[in-house]
């Protein structure tokens, strides 16, 4: 009802189509003639782009911009120096973390972020990140650093389950620990299957050559050695994880003591915009990233089964900058 029936119903070259969300996830549409103060206006500003669309952030009043805020909690954070290993509840409540990967844990609870499923990003529109170092001068990444997490979508793990997935493609825990299958280990596009698995990983889809798509029913897949996709992850569903999760990321270095497990969190910080998905498949395809998964399958002496899920795709940290389309590092 009342729709701008003159400004769509020809090829009006210099339009604007203005899209938003409304409570409710209704999604409001509203257009603008090329001739048009609000198209003016608009043309006149350098809005950030995300994908094929522009973001216009909605100011009221004179709000420090989302950078601003993200870096002064940053900078809140490392004046914190050394705190315990935690994590925020479902209820926002800090409780003590003992695990391995407090450190992620840790910084988002500083930064008020409630661990959850949901693939957007960390604090307002930023993707949080941090990554372990030895000291802060030198601020060299001690390991790879994950970039996502996204879980397979396609192949035997969908259609028979994870369980039946690891029982077929796992291995017995290295460590000799009773009851336990694993599923992990390195898989680089066109690197020969893992010894253990005989699994490959394969991009197709992708012209390595001219760094494009020709099909976008393609798909990252782990195929065995006949051919069967045992996992796949397809470029639509890897698209939507990566815009919506890193647009914008900050990697933040960390430091680690024990007894007790304690963090430290450093105040030169690692911005990164302009998450092109190409730039994912380009590196992907020549073995800057890789996947990383850590899967494993635990029964107990009682017969029950636990299952742990980690299918992750890493870079070194020095890497990173090839991923985005701009990059700065900010000493605070």
């Amino acid at each position: 009802s009342g729709a701008p029936s003159a400004l769509m119903r020809q090829r009006l070259e210099g339009r604007v189509l203005f899209l938003g969300v409304a409570p409710g996830d209704e999604i409001l549409g509203y257009v603008s003639a090329p001739d048009s103060s609000l198209t003016k206006d608009f043309l006149s500003h350098d809005f950030r782009e995300v994908g094929v669309f522009f973001e216009v952030p909605i100011q009221l009043g004179p709000e420090k911009d989302s950078k601003q805020q993200l870096l002064e909690k940053i900078r809140q954070v490392a004046d914190f120096g050394w705190v315990p290993s935690q994590r925020l509840s479902s209820g926002g409540v800090a409780i003590p973390y003992r695990a391995q990967n407090g450190g992620g844990y840790t910084l988002e609870a500083l930064l008020g972020v409630t661990p959850n499923g949901y693939a957007g990003p960390d604090f307002l529109d930023w993707e949080i990140k941090q990554y372990a170092v030895n000291n802060f001068e030198k601020n060299t990444a001690k390991q790879p650093v994950t970039i996502f997490t996204p879980e397979p979508t396609g192949g035997f793990y969908v259609s028979s389950g994870v369980e039946q997935f690891i029982r077929k493609y796992g291995y017995p825990d290295r460590k000799g620990r009773a009851g336990r299958l694993n599923f992990g280990g390195v898989y680089k596009n066109s690197a020969a299957p893992h010894p253990y698995t005989q699994l490959a990983l394969n991009i197709d889809g992708y012209d390595e050559v001219n760094q494009k798509i020709t099909d976008m029913d393609g798909q990252v897949a782990l195929v065995d050695r006949v051919g069967e996709v045992a996992a796949a992850w397809p470029f639509s569903k890897l698209i939507s994880h990566w815009k919506s999760k890193h647009a914008r990321a900050a990697y933040i270095p960390s430091m680690k003591k024990e007894d007790p497990r304690e963090y430290k969190f450093g105040s030169r910080v690692g911005l990164y915009e302009g998450a092109d998905f190409i730039n994912f498949l380009k590196l992907l395809s020549s073995g800057g990233v890789y996947l990383d998964p850590g899967m494993k399958l635990e029964t107990t002496v009682n017969g029950d089964v636990k299952i742990k899920r980690r299918s992750q795709f890493r870079i070194k940290h020095k890497l990173l900058q090839g991923l985005y389309e701009r990059s700065e590092l900010v000493d605070l």
